[in-house]
């Protein structure tokens, strides 16, 4: 169980100042937590592979194929920043 003078640690730990109502409203809202997690620590897991994600992800790709792609003044009509027939970024050092 989370008390008053636990919350007035870590507050000072993280450099906060708090006033008595945030350490009652803190010390509630954390106790509240640690309930919600001592009942999830219960369900019964024997056998369930752990993961991270709810379901299983796939890499989804597509077929590398040649297209006709965007002709080079049309890609360079809308931009300020072009320097002949190039795009022009910022100078990187």
């Amino acid at each position: 169980m989370v008390n008053k003078e636990t919350v007035r640690k870590v507050a000072v730990t993280a450099r906060l100042s708090l006033t008595p109502e945030e350490v009652d409203r803190f010390e509630r809202d954390l106790n509240e937590i640690l309930e919600a997690f001592a009942i999830l620590e219960k369900a019964p897991t024997e056998g369930v592979k752990p993961s991270f994600q709810p379901i299983d992800i796939k890499n989804v790709t597509r077929k590398d194929e040649v297209e006709k792609s965007l002709p080079r003044e049309k890609a360079l009509a809308n931009t300020a920043n072009k320097e002949g027939p190039y795009f022009k970024g910022p100078k990187v050092v």
